[in-house]
Order: structure tokens, then C-alpha cells, then sequence
């Protein structure tokens, strides 16, 4: 069940089916004939249970942070867009969370918005301002997930271009009838031998 979830990219109903089993896994029954979990998780599944709940937890802070304005700072409200940030404890960076409602969307449109964030080559077409010079995809690990890298020119001496490479996934929430999507800078990723070069 939890490999379903998993493959459906429904992580918190993933989290579940995980927490559920760690709590057969620690009751005491199970515990006095079955003194660890390889006698019955293999090494694969755990892994994907640590995945599950690394990834899970990630999602309910993003979910917590959209609900929530404690901490954050106002920048804009304008045309009904809502853009806050906040600064980051130990990182030189800020945070960035835009909030809209799309009022009497239909589902063509939903789609074609989706699809603008999944075209990742297209991003500098469309990227404010035009400082996104460059984007392509590094790898695709599942059908919700990709490792993409782009260039940023801000045409500011000395200020050279920036490369960044981020993880984005995309996350299935049919409870809410909702999907969240996440991107996160990395340095170093199981997808790609070396930053730059996929598998």
C-alpha cells in the first residue's frame, strides 16, 4: 500500500501507511519475536519509509508556511497576488512564498498552468525581467520529480552569472483537491554523479 502511494506521488497518505507500520513494528508484541526491522522491512523498504517521512515532513512545513504569516514579511499585494519572505537562520537567503487564487479556473486552465512549471526549458521565455538565461532538465526520477539547472544573469557589474540546481516535485493532495509543487536548491543529488551530469 505504501509503494502505491508512493508511486502516485500521494506522500502524506504514503506517511500513513508508514507510521502505521512503525507502530506494529514497535509494539510489543512485535518487538519480543522480532528483535529488528530487517527480519521484517528490508533494507529497500526502509529506505523508501525514510524517504516517505523526509519528504512528508517537507510537505506539511510548505503546507504550514502557505496557512500560515507568522515570521514572514510582506512584500507586495498587488492584483490580488500575495508575496511574502522571510530570512533564513545561517543562509545568506531569503525565502520566497507567493499566494493567488485563480477564480473560475477550469481544468483546461489548470493544466496549461502546471504545464508552465513542467516545461523547464520554456522557463526563460517566460521568467520576469529576463534574467533566466538558461534551463534545462538534469534527470527525471519519477513522473512528478525532476533535477533541473539555470543560469541567472542579473546584468549588474561585477555580478557575474549564477548557475543553480534545484529539486522540484510535485505532490498529489486528493483530500484537498490540490497539488503542491516544492523546489529546493541542492549541491549534490543520488540522480547525478556529479552536478551537471545526469545518470
Amino acid at each position: 500500500e505504501m509503494e502505491h502511494f508512493v508511486r502516485l506521488d500521494q506522500v502524506l497518505e504514503a506517511r500513513v501507511v508508514v507510521d502505521n507500520i512503525q507502530k506494529i513494528l514497535n509494539s510489543s508484541s512485535c518487538n519480543s519475536s522480532n528483535r529488528n526491522y530487517d527480519s521484517v522491512i528490508s533494507a529497500e523498504q526502509r529506505k523508501v519509509m525514510n524517504e516517505v517521512i523526509s519528504e512528508s515532513n517537507d510537505a506539511k512545513q510548505l503546507l504550514f508556511d502557505m496557512d500560515n504569516d507568522d515570521g514572514w514579511i510582506l512584500a507586495s499585494n498587488k492584483k490580488n497576488i500575495i508575496v511574502h519572505y522571510r530570512n533564513e537562520e545561517g543562509s545568506p537567503l531569503q525565502t520566497v512564498k507567493t499566494h493567488t487564487i485563480f477564480e473560475n479556473s477550469r481544468s483546461k486552465e489548470f493544466v496549461r498552468l502546471v504545464a508552465i512549471m513542467n516545461e523547464v526549458q520554456l522557463m526563460p521565455n517566460w521568467f520576469p525581467k529576463g534574467i533566466m538565461k538558461e534551463s534545462d532538465i538534469l534527470a527525471e526520477p519519477s513522473k512528478y520529480s525532476m533535477v533541473f539547472r539555470f543560469t541567472m544573469s542579473f546584468g549588474l557589474l561585477p555580478i557575474s552569472p549564477r548557475d543553480s540546481v534545484s529539486f522540484g516535485k510535485g505532490f498529489h493532495l486528493p483530500h484537498r483537491n490540490a497539488v503542491l509543487i516544492m523546489s529546493k536548491p541542492m549541491t549534490e543529488s543520488k540522480y547525478c554523479d556529479k552536478i551537471g551530469r545526469a545518470h
